[in-house]
């Protein structure tokens, strides 16, 4: 699955989650937070499974620091998965 994120519609990082929350195998009790975003890329969201941003220099003029977030828990997830079948990758085009 591809999961394609508008960074001209992500301007909050509830937005971002909000996104998230229409992925396949997303649980009803998603936390909402960074802790919860690896658990869920770790674990509970249906893989091969990628996040595609796009116009993320929007959302990173606007989430500021949570955009450094949530590519830090995304390149984990793609690091933890490497050693995986279950594969993850995200990619962010500005």
């Amino acid at each position: 699955m591809i999961l394609e994120i508008d960074g001209r519609d992500i301007r909050t990082a509830s937005d971002f989650h909000d996104r998230l929350m229409v992925a396949p195998g997303m649980p009803d009790f998603y936390g909402r937070n960074f802790a919860a975003l690896n658990d869920v890329l770790n674990g509970f969201i249906e893989r091969p499974f990628k996040i595609v941003w796009r116009n993320a220099a929007v959302s990173r003029a606007t989430l500021g620091g949570d955009f450094d977030k949530f590519v830090l828990v995304m390149q984990r997830a793609v690091e933890d998965a490497a050693s995986s079948e279950r594969k993850f990758e995200f990619e962010i085009i500005e």
